[in-house]
């Protein structure tokens, strides 16, 4: 006899969290951002430079905003130089992602191929949640192992195990 299967993780309010925290990213960016450019002196006409780096009082590097090639990048760190938030914009797609207080812990948007996708991460664990074009969401639950525990295709399809 098979054991009902457990309901998958309600997603919606991570989401909703994590589109609020990128926006106020995106909002201390732009302020960070001006606050240069004032700074700098407007007169010049043009700032240029490949990276800002924001160093607390301590001279501790507390971000970087940067481009790698094709790629701009935003980290912000915490106290220890670990990595929180990671924002990046670039040919191949764009990603805004955030760290937990472990390693294990992430949640990770991100467009790949034109279509969104969710990740969320912790403890080895994984979902993973991805709008393809005319099949609909699929939701992918893994395990430690990385072996699906649970795959829920859109479009009406049958469930995998």
């Amino acid at each position: 006899m098979t054991a009902a299967p457990t309901p998958p993780p309600d997603l919606t309010s991570e989401v909703r969290a994590l589109q609020t925290r990128v926006r106020w990213l995106i909002g201390i960016v732009v302020l960070l951002g001006l606050v240069v450019v004032w700074r700098e002196g407007v007169t010049r006409g043009r700032l240029e430079a490949r990276a800002f780096v924001l160093v607390d009082d301590n001279g501790i590097q507390r971000g970087i905003w940067r481009t790698w090639g094709p790629i701009t990048r935003l980290v912000i760190q915490d106290a220890g130089a670990v990595w929180r938030i990671n924002l990046q914009v670039g040919d191949d797609g764009n990603s805004a992602t955030l760290y937990g207080p472990g390693e294990s812990t992430e949640v990770q948007l991100t467009t790949v191929d034109d279509r969104p996708v969710v990740k969320v991460s912790g403890h080895g664990n994984q979902a993973v949640l991805e709008i393809a074009d005319e099949t609909g969401p699929r939701l992918t639950l893994t395990g430690p192992d990385g072996t699906a525990r649970e795959v829920l295709p859109g479009g009406g399809g049958s469930r995998d195990r």
